[in-house]
């Protein structure tokens, strides 16, 4: 394990560390980067105004590990301010982000630096493993499509390739990004958002002139329950339309290629269903509490654009809905869209969306982690299945699940228009 601080000069990685009331897991994240088998590195932690013991466990850290910088908001300011303020301070050539609930494995930093030290690019991109909090949720993720791992693309091309392999990367704890670029391209976390993410992975690719992509997990996600990413409200709706007029904003004002138009439009059509599937969530809200006049005009495109329904559910179906133990929609399209909406407003959890083979669908549907339906056959027995298809296809599934030996199955009824 490695603790002595190296001298400025030689500091390659900055490692950001935002923290927020997670006394729990913050030394497992730290010792995970602190075990690491490279010593050329600087870990900024940013206390955002944390009201737990956190700050008293980054103390304790930092007494015993030079490594350890803290810098302290006295008020709560979110996690893109946190690390805004971690990449300010920042003095390596290459940043990693890690938020304070994940770890990382011991071999990260030393094959980044050596990747970095022999490609010389702007963002490695890189996989993770995830850890499931509820029991239910324990599935195993499947792994993702390989893409010339060590190859190096333009940001473009590798966002291009991505999209069409139904694929993001945008998290930035799964991203090794070059300081110098972010700063010679003025890029930064929107302030006072959530899903901060998205648009900033966005901007990178869309600036990257030299990115690289590699299959190995480095980074462990923790997926828990009171994570900020975890709660369900209204904010995240806003957040998501945001980022929307955001990304519109530069998709309009640059000049793109048919390919690259196309996964764009792959990537904002997955945040648009996103953020329909949050508009929705508080009963009784009618509209999104957002300013400027680009935002209000955005909004009503978004709110008229799909209006009617191509699938609802009775009373009847609610009612055995709302008893079940476990929901699971199949299906990924616009039907299964509009089943999830209907349950949303009546605030009813879903647990997994299936899909006949998961190779053609995103890993999520709506924020929702897809599975294909052989994977999940052992849920099924005490799962309600929501068939989420048109009607060429609703009898054939029901066939399937019936085999898999699903034995509560609900065909939701066409809305004649």
């Amino acid at each position: 394990m490695h603790s002595e601080l190296s001298s400025e000069k030689n500091i390659y990685i900055s490692i950001i560390v935002p923290v927020y009331n997670v006394e729990m897991y913050l030394r497992d994240c730290l010792d995970s980067i602190l075990n690491q088998d490279y010593s050329d590195y600087e870990i900024i932690c940013v206390n955002d105004a944390s009201t737990d013991n956190s700050r008293e466990i980054l103390c304790e850290y930092a007494v015993k590990y030079s490594k350890i910088r803290i810098i302290t908001h006295l008020e709560n300011k979110g996690l893109s301010a946190a690390r805004n303020t971690g990449i300010a301070n920042a003095k390596g050539k290459y940043l990693l982000f890690v938020d304070s609930d994940d770890m990382i494995i011991s071999s990260t930093l030393v094959e980044l630096y050596q990747l970095t030290q022999k490609k010389q690019v702007d963002i490695v991109y890189f996989d993770m493993d995830v850890i499931y909090q509820d029991a239910y949720k324990k599935m195993s993720k499947n792994d993702e499509e390989r893409i010339n791992s060590g190859e190096i693309f333009s940001g473009r091309e590798l966002f291009c390739i991505f999209a069409e392999k139904g694929q993001k990367k945008s998290e930035v704890c799964r991203q090794f990004i070059k300081r110098d670029f972010l700063k010679e391209q003025r890029i930064e976390f929107y302030d006072g958002i959530l899903h901060e993410d998205e648009l900033f992975s966005f901007l990178c690719a869309m600036s990257a002139l030299k990115v690289v992509n590699l299959n190995r997990k480095y980074y462990i996600y923790r997926q828990r329950l009171g994570s900020i990413m975890s709660r369900r409200n209204n904010k995240r709706a806003e957040s998501v339309f945001v980022i929307l007029v955001q990304i519109l904003t530069f998709w309009a004002s640059h000049t793109f290629t048919d390919r690259e138009n196309e996964a764009i439009r792959y990537y904002f059509g997955d945040l648009y269903n996103t953020y329909r599937y949050y508009s929705c969530f508080e009963e009784g809200k009618e509209y999104l509490e957002v300013g400027g006049f680009v935002e209000k005009a955005l909004y009503t495109i978004l709110q008229t654009a799909h209006t009617s329904r191509y699938l609802t559910l009775n009373k009847e179906q609610l009612s055995c809905i709302e008893k079940a133990r476990h929901i699971i929609v199949f299906g990924a399209g616009k039907a299964a869209m509009d089943i999830v909406n209907i349950l949303r407003r009546k605030n009813i959890h879903i647990d997994a969306i299936a899909v006949s083979n998961s190779d053609d669908n995103s890993e999520t549907f709506c924020g929702i982690q897809v599975r294909p339906m052989d994977s999940i056959a052992y849920y099924l027995k005490d799962a309600l299945v929501i068939i989420g298809v048109t009607e060429k296809y609703s009898q054939g599934i029901q066939d399937r699940l019936e085999k898999l030996g699903c034995k509560d199955i609900i065909i939701t009824l066409k809305v004649v228009n």
